[in-house]
């Protein structure tokens, strides 16, 4: 009768936690919010602090499983606090024998979502922090949770992604050759040619990039986003800036007339293509503004999607 509810009471726990990461979720990836502030309320009407405390105090071996719960719940009603991330991520590889390859990967992918919104914020650190629970969730064979063991092309995308900012070009290759196979099929080809075209792009083979990316069909919102991104930034490089300018106005576009997309996420790449902008009028003479100017007002402009080009480039232009 003990472990029967033992077993509920964990269930629960888990059941709340993954409630409200995808509610949390929809609010940050998707145009879709909660008529009130759910999560807190839930939070406040159970004293899950006092019941983690109370398993703790009687030593239970379900203890540093309520309290990973309970902390990764506290993590999403207050992101401001980065230590509680820190502990859930110290937490985990100790409790690995305990979960379930499910509960493992729903786990980082909370803890990858947390870093993803961190980094539009501003705080650059947490770039490392996602690269490393990526490689995380590949050493503990928690890439997917279907039935199928499919990988999530979002997943995919993201992992190597992560790579490519840090130069990890041998560990991107091997990703790509591995992990693409275990894609659904439908989205295999389009999947391998826009990260083929991401790593020649980072390798500055603009040519191969942009051949790799005319065989992507952009028929998923992430294609079209990634393909439009790609797009801008191959013709700057290449100093292509009247279509630069053209390929900035139709992306607008698309974020203006596309409603599934979330207010942090159209925010970040609008106020990207606003200072791509700035960025290709400085290259032709054409605006007022300093690169020194411009360079000193990054930190400011939150949220930023690809800061990481963004920057190099007004460096560039400031030497």
């Amino acid at each position: 009768f003990n472990r029967e509810a033992e077993n509920i009471i964990m269930l629960m726990l888990t059941v709340i936690f993954q409630a409200t990461y995808n509610i949390n979720t929809l609010s940050a990836s998707f145009n879709v919010k909660a008529e009130y502030n759910i999560i807190n309320d839930l939070l406040l009407a159970f004293d899950l602090e006092g019941f983690t405390e109370k398993l703790r105090s009687i030593a239970h071996p379900k203890a540093s499983i309520a309290e990973l719960y309970y902390s990764l719940l506290q993590l999403i009603r207050k992101p401001e606090n980065t230590n509680g991330y820190f502990k859930v991520k110290g937490m985990l590889p100790e409790l690995v024998n305990e979960l379930n390859r499910q509960d493992i990967y729903n786990i980082i992918a909370a803890l990858r979502s947390y870093c993803v919104q961190r980094e539009l914020e501003g705080k650059s650190e947490f770039s490392s922090e996602r690269f490393e629970l990526n490689k995380l969730s590949l050493s503990l064979d928690a890439y997917s949770f279907s039935e199928q063991r499919y990988m999530q092309f979002n997943d995919f995308r993201n992992f190597l992604y992560a790579a490519l900012f840090f130069k990890e070009y041998e560990w991107a290759d091997n990703f790509i050759k591995e992990y693409s196979l275990k894609l659904q099929p439908e989205l295999r080809e389009n999947a391998v040619m826009l990260a083929k075209a991401s790593v020649a792009f980072s390798r500055g083979d603009l040519e191969t990039s942009r051949k790799c990316l005319a065989k992507v069909k952009p028929d998923s919102l992430y294609f079209k986003h990634d393909v439009k991104r790609m797009e801008l930034v191959i013709c700057f490089e290449n100093g292509e800036y009247s279509a630069a300018i053209e390929k900035i106005d139709s992306y607008k576009h698309f974020l203006k007339s596309n409603k599934g997309v979330s207010e942090l996420r159209k925010d970040a790449v609008w106020n990207f293509l606003n200072i791509a902008m700035d960025i290709v009028k400085l290259r032709i003479g054409e605006s007022r503004k300093s690169p020194a100017a411009l360079l000193k007002t990054l930190d400011t402009i939150k949220p930023l999607a690809n800061k990481a080009w963004v920057k190099k480039k007004i460096e560039e232009l400031s030497a």
